[in-house]
């Protein structure tokens, strides 16, 4: 899977099971180390956003170790108290996310004379990755269901039963205008970027690019997002992957 690394890498925690998502399908691809600013509120960060076939998927990564259990608003690790519940947060953050795509979309829609179909909104939805040896069997069954170790989710993940099964199924998928596109096909530039994102890998450069702005490791600064070379051309559906990469 394409990678793009935003901002000024990955956390070191992070590496590992970054290096371990790059396994997934080549047509995929995936932005690391986000934040997504909403007036009003703090930040919040996200770790991935992958890119599917028929969803996004927001990724929360923890390389935490021992036992993980919950009071109903916090995680503790080995008793003691670490953080508010990453599944609560990364699915309030699938949530805005939805909500900001599907305002873009309304406006896109508006601006080329034609009614937004909420229906053109594909699945968006959020799990927590374990990269780290866990024991999550005194979760309640809420926040389990949305927990896995990174090796059982890399194979899960690739089957469509199988993720339809143990997260959602997607009320519609566009098979016409997919969000996934051929990279190889569509610029030659493409052909040597594995070595590009080999040499790369905490770095903010990855292959050819269109710029947004967001928040990254407390700072503003631009960040850069893979497009088509035959940008003019781009979809509703394609545009909507680039908001994904901006947050915005």
């Amino acid at each position: 899977m394409r990678i793009s690394i935003s901002g000024k890498g990955i956390h070191r925690r992070e590496v590992a099971g970054v290096e371990k998502l790059r396994g997934l399908p080549k047509s995929w691809y995936a932005f690391t180390n986000l934040e997504l600013i909403q007036p009003g509120s703090m930040p919040h960060q996200i770790d991935v956003v992958i890119v599917l076939d028929d969803r996004i998927l927001i990724v929360d990564l923890k390389d935490w170790h021992g036992r993980i259990t919950s009071d109903g608003e916090h995680w503790l690790q080995n008793d003691r108290v670490v953080d508010t519940s990453p599944v609560k947060k990364i699915l309030d953050n699938a949530r805005t996310m939805a909500a900001l795509l599907s305002g873009y979309l309304s406006k896109e829609a508006a601006r080329n004379d034609r009614r937004f179909n909420r229906w053109e909104l594909p699945l968006i939805e959020g799990c927590v990755v374990l990269t780290g040896r866990c024991d999550t069997s005194k979760l309640p069954d809420s926040e389990k269901s949305r927990v896995f170790p990174i090796e059982e989710f890399c194979r899960f993940i690739q089957d469509s039963g199988e993720r339809n099964r143990r997260l959602a199924k997607p009320n519609w998928i566009d098979k016409a205008d997919p969000m996934l596109w051929d990279f190889s096909k569509a610029d030659p530039r493409y052909a040597s970027e594995e070595a590009r994102i080999e040499a790369s890998r905490t770095s903010s450069s990855a292959c050819p690019r269109t710029p947004s702005t967001i928040r990254s490791n407390g700072t503003r600064h631009r960040v850069f997002t893979p497009v088509r070379q035959q940008h003019q051309t781009l979809t509703l559906r394609k545009k909507l992957v680039h908001i994904v990469a901006g947050t915005r």
